[in-house]
């Protein structure tokens, strides 16, 4: 017998947000001996009306919301709910289908001086009360909600499902030969909120370009810009910026994948996901920025550093017992600490992969219940 799922996440134009679709439709299948239909619906276009209510009670068997960051307050989304998941709290018994939240997280940014409304705070709490099944993605996210007066009885700590994502052999000439491969992604997207201002960005942004030039010319290697945004209204100037300095100052050491490969990933794609997976399995070491530029690379056991200020990088690697690979950036001198991690991990990789496969191991159980529980709601 089928069943239909529908899922609720941030189906736009992010990679990150493409690969967790991809990721969470596999993952259920796997694990699911049911035929399962998946109606998508973008989070952050969507308002759920009583009239919408009524349609998935009458034809879902299960809502799924997640994951991502979506415990993130924008003015500009006027939200009933103050979160992503946009329904006013008064509507939420309404809900008739079983609810799984999977692996949501707080998303928080560090420079951001709009204050969440405790409302938000409330219809989480509502939520998490009427959900079958609620989950979050790390430690730091079950502390925020925990301090904001969320119940947190039953609401379980899972791993991201990015990753989990499943690679699709990638080949081009830009891979080809035995140098050594450091990719870069770097968040160019609400450069005031990563940091206390523009100016302060774009100096970071040019010291870790330097740090990563004097990585591949001690390795022979190449530096690979590898990015999860298209170019929009939050990002342009400083992607634009990113380009030129990434020319400037890695010369011919510098590969843009945004330019060299652009018909061929973006905008990222459901069916391109696992292409931009099999090039982060690639590299020999990759400095992240955001988020799953971190959960990526885990998975595909590529070694990997966790830079910038967004708790969400550092609480990942706290979580897998990695927190040492976490560069802040805050100052100057933390990019000594960046060419000593790099140098200790591209000198004997094998000891990080280790440590990597034990933590994917456990996180894979961890999963595997959770999923499990999904499963049997339907």
């Amino acid at each position: 017998m089928s069943k239909t799922i529908w899922h609720v996440g941030a189906w736009g134009q992010n990679f990150g947000d493409r690969v967790l679709q991809v990721a969470n439709t596999n993952i259920l299948k796997e694990r699911c001996k049911e035929d399962l239909q998946f109606v998508y619906i973008d989070i952050q276009k969507t308002y759920f009306s009583e009239q919408l209510i009524d349609k998935m009670n009458a034809e879902a068997d299960l809502l799924l919301i997640g994951g991502g960051g979506l415990i993130f307050n924008r003015s500009m989304d006027n939200s009933h709910s103050g979160w992503q998941f946009n329904l006013d709290t008064e509507n939420i018994d309404k809900i008739k289908v079983p609810i799984a939240v999977y692996a949501i997280g707080y998303n928080k940014f560090p420079y951001d001086t709009h204050i969440f409304p405790q409302t938000m705070w409330e219809n989480l709490n509502a939520m998490v009360k009427k959900s079958n099944l609620f989950s979050v993605r790390n430690g730091g996210t079950y502390r925020a909600m925990k301090e904001h007066g969320v119940c947190m009885d039953k609401v379980d700590i899972v791993p991201d499902a990015g990753m989990f994502i499943k690679p699709d052999t990638f080949q081009h000439k830009l891979f080809e030969g035995d140098h050594v491969k450091i990719g870069l992604n770097w968040a160019t997207d609400r450069p005031d909120q990563r940091f206390k201002d523009i100016d302060t960005s774009l100096l970071a942004m040019t010291r870790m370009l330097k740090t990563c030039k004097s990585i591949a010319d001690k390795h022979d290697g190449k530096v690979y810009i590898i990015e999860h945004l298209l170019e929009n209204d939050l990002c342009t100037d400083t992607k634009r910026e990113l380009h030129i300095r990434a020319k400037n100052i890695l010369g011919d050491r510098a590969v843009l994948l945004y330019e060299e490969l652009y018909e061929e990933l973006f905008p990222p794609f459901d069916y391109t996901v696992g292409f931009f997976a099999d090039i982060y399995k690639q590299m020999d070491l990759v400095f992240g920025s955001r988020g799953h530029a971190n959960i990526i690379p885990f998975g595909q056991n590529t070694p990997f550093i966790g830079i910038g200020a967004h708790n969400k990088v550092k609480w990942f690697l706290e979580d897998i017992g990695l927190g040492k690979y976490f560069v802040s950036l805050d100052d100057p001198k933390d990019m000594d600490k960046a060419m000593l991690l790099a140098d200790e991990i591209l000198s004997n990789p094998e000891i990080n992969k280790k440590q990597m496969a034990a933590a994917l191991s456990t996180l894979t159980n961890t999963k595997n219940i959770f999923i499990d529980k999904i499963v049997d709601l339907l």
